[in-house]
């Protein structure tokens, strides 16, 4: 389980949209930045676990910018990517559960249940893709802590 309590809800009867604009800003789903929203669900934790799972294998964020304005624009836009040679040895079907997570239209997103059931998650190597993606960390650690303290900001 992954949580972040000082952001959480209980969502309870009749109570399926939020609307406070929260989150860390390079987990947050694009609904969220979006001004004409008119609310979002809880679709947006999927998203946030994609960007997880997509830092898990790759070693590095799907959204990073030089500027928060930047990985702003990334998210609404949708922009990321899978390239070489950070994805060169992770698996066809970890790269669809991403891409099934970060996937911009909330209706196209899968829920928790799809997650669940997805092949990647049933598969035995599994192991193989997190621990390529650890070693990936390694490599990224200190970009990652330079755009943290140029861009402690919340969204």
């Amino acid at each position: 389980m992954i949580s972040d309590f000082g952001l959480s809800r209980i969502l309870g009867e009749g109570t399926n949209t939020m609307f406070t604009a929260c989150g860390t800003p390079y987990y947050v789903a694009p609904e969220i930045l979006d001004p004409s929203r008119k609310g979002y669900g809880l679709e947006v934790d999927l998203w946030s676990l994609g960007v997880i799972t997509y830092f898990l294998l790759a070693g590095y964020l799907p959204f990073m910018g030089e500027s928060l304005p930047e990985v702003v624009e990334l998210i609404t836009d949708g922009d990321y990517d899978f390239p070489s040679p950070y994805w060169d040895n992770i698996s066809e079907e970890a790269i669809d559960f991403v891409s099934r997570l970060l996937t911009k239209n909330v209706a196209k997103r899968m829920n928790a249940k799809e997650a669940l059931d997805h092949p990647w998650l049933k598969k035995e190597g599994i192991s193989r893709d997190v621990l390529s993606g650890l070693k990936q960390m390694e490599i990224t650690n200190t970009k990652i802590k330079d755009l943290n303290n140029n861009n402690n900001a919340k969204v």
